[in-house]
Protein backbone atom coordinates (compact mmCIF):
# COMPACT_ATOMS: atom_id res chain seq x y z
CA UNK A 1 0.00 0.00 0.00
CA UNK A 2 1.03 3.51 -0.48
CA UNK A 3 1.84 5.94 1.92
CA UNK A 4 -1.09 8.17 0.91
CA UNK A 5 -3.55 5.39 0.87
CA UNK A 6 -6.43 5.82 2.94
CA UNK A 7 -5.82 2.32 3.63
CA UNK A 8 -2.48 2.61 4.90
CA UNK A 9 -3.52 5.72 7.19
CA UNK A 10 -6.29 3.59 8.48
CA UNK A 11 -4.40 0.57 9.13
CA UNK A 12 -1.62 3.16 10.87
CA UNK A 13 -4.29 4.99 13.15
CA UNK A 14 -5.59 0.75 13.90
CA UNK A 15 -1.84 0.32 15.16
CA UNK A 16 -1.73 3.09 17.49
CA UNK A 17 -4.90 2.27 19.01
CA UNK A 18 -4.09 -0.93 19.78
CA UNK A 19 -0.55 0.65 21.42
CA UNK A 20 -2.16 3.14 23.10
CA UNK A 21 -3.75 0.31 25.31
CA UNK A 22 -0.39 -1.24 26.79
CA UNK A 23 -1.82 -4.92 25.63
CA UNK A 24 0.17 -5.28 22.71
CA UNK A 25 2.73 -3.03 20.88
CA UNK A 26 3.05 -3.11 16.96
CA UNK A 27 5.97 -0.92 14.95
CA UNK A 28 6.44 -0.08 11.31
CA UNK A 29 9.19 -1.25 9.82
CA UNK A 30 10.59 -0.19 6.19
CA UNK A 31 11.83 -3.30 4.96
CA UNK A 32 9.59 -6.49 4.45
CA UNK A 33 12.07 -8.96 5.62
CA UNK A 34 12.23 -6.71 8.79
CA UNK A 35 8.33 -7.38 9.42
CA UNK A 36 6.03 -9.97 11.25
CA UNK A 37 3.19 -9.01 10.14
CA UNK A 38 2.53 -8.06 6.64
CA UNK A 39 -0.58 -5.77 5.58
CA UNK A 40 -1.43 -5.64 1.79
CA UNK A 41 -4.53 -4.48 -0.31
CA UNK A 42 -6.45 -7.47 -2.20
CA UNK A 43 -8.95 -5.56 -4.31
CA UNK A 44 -11.06 -8.64 -4.99
CA UNK A 45 -14.72 -7.85 -5.39
CA UNK A 46 -15.50 -11.85 -6.02
CA UNK A 47 -14.37 -11.77 -2.07
CA UNK A 48 -17.02 -10.36 0.08
CA UNK A 49 -15.12 -9.38 3.10
CA UNK A 50 -13.49 -6.01 3.73
CA UNK A 51 -10.70 -7.85 5.32
CA UNK A 52 -9.50 -10.98 6.24
CA UNK A 53 -6.46 -12.12 8.29
CA UNK A 54 -4.40 -15.45 7.73
CA UNK A 55 -3.07 -16.90 10.81
CA UNK A 56 -1.22 -19.90 11.79
CA UNK A 57 -3.65 -21.64 14.43
CA UNK A 58 -1.25 -24.26 16.49
CA UNK A 59 1.38 -21.57 17.32
CA UNK A 60 2.44 -21.06 20.77
CA UNK A 61 2.33 -17.09 21.66
CA UNK A 62 5.40 -16.23 23.43
CA UNK A 63 6.45 -12.71 24.93
CA UNK A 64 3.55 -10.83 22.44
CA UNK A 65 5.87 -11.60 19.53
CA UNK A 66 3.79 -12.06 16.51
CA UNK A 67 6.64 -13.17 14.65
CA UNK A 68 5.32 -16.68 16.06
CA UNK A 69 2.67 -16.20 13.64
CA UNK A 70 3.59 -14.94 10.41
CA UNK A 71 0.34 -13.64 9.82
CA UNK A 72 -0.95 -11.70 6.61
CA UNK A 73 -3.61 -9.46 6.39
CA UNK A 74 -5.84 -8.47 3.32
CA UNK A 75 -7.47 -5.38 3.35
CA UNK A 76 -10.12 -5.36 0.35
CA UNK A 77 -10.65 -1.87 -0.43
CA UNK A 78 -13.61 -3.35 -3.24
CA UNK A 79 -15.65 -3.37 0.33
CA UNK A 80 -13.95 -0.82 2.18
CA UNK A 81 -15.59 2.09 0.52
CA UNK A 82 -18.00 4.61 0.63
CA UNK A 83 -21.07 3.16 -1.62
CA UNK A 84 -20.03 -0.55 1.10
CA UNK A 85 -20.34 1.44 4.18
CA UNK A 86 -23.80 3.74 3.04
CA UNK A 87 -25.04 -0.16 2.60
CA UNK A 88 -24.47 -0.66 5.66
CA UNK A 89 -25.58 1.90 7.64
CA UNK A 90 -28.84 1.90 5.20
CA UNK A 91 -31.27 0.94 8.31
CA UNK A 92 -28.75 2.43 11.10
CA UNK A 93 -30.74 5.91 11.09
CA UNK A 94 -26.66 7.49 11.23
CA UNK A 95 -27.38 10.95 9.06
CA UNK A 96 -26.37 11.04 5.51
CA UNK A 97 -24.10 14.00 6.13
CA UNK A 98 -21.95 11.64 8.74
CA UNK A 99 -21.88 9.02 6.33
CA UNK A 100 -17.85 10.23 6.21
CA UNK A 101 -17.28 9.57 10.20
CA UNK A 102 -19.03 6.62 9.92
CA UNK A 103 -16.54 5.43 7.28
CA UNK A 104 -13.68 6.48 8.75
CA UNK A 105 -14.75 5.16 11.78
CA UNK A 106 -16.31 1.44 10.27
CA UNK A 107 -12.71 0.99 8.37
CA UNK A 108 -10.56 1.70 11.58
CA UNK A 109 -12.80 -0.99 13.59
CA UNK A 110 -12.55 -3.49 10.55
CA UNK A 111 -8.51 -2.76 10.73
CA UNK A 112 -8.24 -2.74 14.30
CA UNK A 113 -10.05 -6.11 13.92
CA UNK A 114 -7.45 -7.47 11.61
CA UNK A 115 -4.86 -6.96 13.99
CA UNK A 116 -6.68 -8.53 16.47
CA UNK A 117 -6.82 -11.78 14.65
CA UNK A 118 -2.83 -11.32 13.63
CA UNK A 119 -1.63 -11.13 17.08
CA UNK A 120 -3.72 -14.43 17.92
CA UNK A 121 -7.06 -13.05 19.07
CA UNK A 122 -10.35 -14.98 17.60
CA UNK A 123 -14.05 -14.13 17.36
CA UNK A 124 -15.80 -13.11 20.18
CA UNK A 125 -18.59 -14.44 21.21
CA UNK A 126 -19.71 -13.02 24.25
CA UNK A 127 -22.26 -10.67 25.06
CA UNK A 128 -20.09 -7.65 25.94
CA UNK A 129 -18.99 -4.99 23.06
CA UNK A 130 -15.94 -6.15 21.04
CA UNK A 131 -13.75 -5.13 18.27
CA UNK A 132 -13.29 -8.73 17.99
CA UNK A 133 -16.95 -9.35 16.81
CA UNK A 134 -17.69 -11.38 13.64
CA UNK A 135 -19.03 -7.65 12.41
CA UNK A 136 -17.14 -5.42 13.66
CA UNK A 137 -18.11 -1.76 14.27
CA UNK A 138 -17.37 -0.98 17.66
CA UNK A 139 -13.16 0.18 18.90
CA UNK A 140 -11.06 -2.25 21.01
CA UNK A 141 -13.20 -2.55 24.58
CA UNK A 142 -11.52 -3.67 27.74
CA UNK A 143 -12.61 -7.07 27.04
CA UNK A 144 -10.05 -7.14 23.64
CA UNK A 145 -7.59 -5.95 26.36
CA UNK A 146 -8.18 -8.39 28.66
CA UNK A 147 -8.31 -11.14 26.10
CA UNK A 148 -4.84 -10.10 24.34
CA UNK A 149 -3.37 -10.17 27.97
CA UNK A 150 -4.77 -13.29 28.83
CA UNK A 151 -3.24 -14.68 25.65
CA UNK A 152 0.10 -13.56 26.29
CA UNK A 153 0.08 -14.28 30.01
CA UNK A 154 0.10 -10.65 31.12
CA UNK A 155 -2.10 -10.53 34.22
CA UNK A 156 -4.62 -8.24 34.36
Amino acid sequence: MKPKNFLYQTIKQAMKAWNNTGAFTFKQVKRQRDTNIIVTDIKRKDIPMPGIAFVKDDVLHIDRKASKLNPVINLNPAFLNKSYVRKQLKDSGIPADQADLAFSRLTLAICEHELGHAIGLKHYKGAKPSVMKENPGVPIQPVDVQNVRKLYHLGQ
